[in-house]
């Protein structure tokens, strides 16, 4: 199972900001349709950070899951190993955190989740 979130143009100061589903503008929650379990999640900006922070956080049924990810400057992409065991009618959703330094706010984020 693979589901990708996304969002273009991220702005500096966001807090706990929902990501789109890729292809489904406005639509920010998964809902799972039979269950199973994802075991990584991999963050990839269309540029490299040159100030501030972004940290991701997957959401199942609201709950933050841990770890989250955190991408600083000098860095597009991170990986990290986690655990999410979900079941029919399990909801995922990613949201993001900005520092008020965060650059370039041109940048697109990617999270898929596997």
């Amino acid at each position: 199972m693979a589901l990708l979130f996304l969002r273009r143009d991220v702005a500096a100061s966001l807090t706990n900001s929902a990501l789109d589903l890729a292809g489904y503008t406005g639509e920010t929650v998964w809902y799972e349709p039979h269950g199973g379990s994802y075991s990584s999640v991999t963050v990839m900006l269309s540029s490299v950070v040159t100030a501030g922070q972004l940290t991701v956080d997957v959401r199942k049924d609201g709950i933050k899951v841990t770890p989250n990810v955190v991408l600083a400057a000098g860095e597009s992409r991170e990986s990290v190993t986690l655990s999410v065991g979900v079941v029919a009618g399990s909801q995922l959703s990613v949201v993001v955190t900005t520092t008020s330094t965060w650059a370039p706010t041109t940048n697109t984020v990617l999270v898929l989740l596997e």
